[in-house]
């Protein structure tokens, strides 16, 4: 319903997955519904970004028009944006 194609939603549900175990993020098992309920809110909410602003965060720019120019009633182009990956291990020592 929110027009965020499922292979999108499960791209967007596999980086969160990642970053969850790179930073080791955890919940106790009394609570796998309220984290099932916050996690379904969080994606809900980048994908309701993605489809009405062409970014998953809201601070991004708006797309551009194809040529530059206004185009009245034609849909802008959307530029996929994944939200930055922070690196873990080794990459992270190396880095930093």
């Amino acid at each position: 319903w929110t027009g965020h194609f499922p292979e999108k939603t499960r791209s967007l549900m596999r980086h969160l997955a990642k970053r969850a175990e790179a930073l080791q993020q955890v919940y106790a098992r009394d609570a796998e519904q309220q984290a099932t309920v916050a996690v379904t809110t969080l994606v809900t909410s980048l994908a309701m970004n993605f489809v009405h602003r062409g970014a998953y965060f809201p601070e991004a720019p708006p797309p551009l028009p194809i040529d530059g120019r206004e185009q009245k009633g034609a849909k802008e182009p959307v530029r996929e944006e994944q939200p930055p990956v922070q690196p873990t291990g080794e990459a992270a020592e190396r880095s930093g």
